[in-house]
């Protein structure tokens, strides 16, 4: 099996879990009486067919009449809040991802701990703040990418 098509089913895979974090956040925003909007999941058959397939986001919420998008990730990592979350500075995410955006990006980022207890919250009006910085991609083989990172200060900490 070749790196890209092995790449390709993690990402499929990875795809399909991310569903669990979507609808604990929409979950979390249905139960304070945001009216909400999540599109139906779609994933390229092959790595070549991405861009084909590529979202306008997670989720979107409407707050005083106005909607707002939503990118949710699902972590591995295990925090409650800037105590112990184990790293110096916060990945947002990848670069491209953000950048294709920039004339529309998500309102925020909500990143959940590995056990979906709990959430990081990246607002995007903290874009000023960030920096980029080249990562090995840990769920990807011989993968390295350019991601925006932001410095801990800037990030909020809920319970979900």
């Amino acid at each position: 099996m070749t790196t890209q098509i092995g790449n390709h089913q993690k990402f499929q895979e990875r795809l399909k879990e991310s569903a669990t974090a979507l609808f604990i956040v929409a979950h979390y925003f249905h139960l304070r009486g945001f009216q909400l909007m999540i599109d139906g999941q779609h994933c390229a058959a092959t790595a070549s067919e991405h861009k084909k397939f590529a979202d306008t986001g997670d989720l979107s919420i409407c707050y005083r009449g106005e909607w707002f998008g939503i990118e949710v990730k699902g972590l591995s990592t295990e925090f409650t809040n800037i105590k112990d979350w184990p790293h110096k500075n916060f990945m947002v995410c990848a670069k491209h991802s953000y950048d294709k955006r920039l004339l529309n990006p998500p309102a925020s980022y909500y990143l959940l701990n590995k056990s979906r207890t709990h959430a990081a919250i990246v607002k995007t009006s903290t874009y000023p703040d960030w920096f980029v910085k080249t990562t090995q991609c840990g769920n990807y083989n011989n993968v390295s990418q350019d991601f925006y990172y932001c410095p801990l200060d800037k990030v909020e900490w809920i319970t979900i």
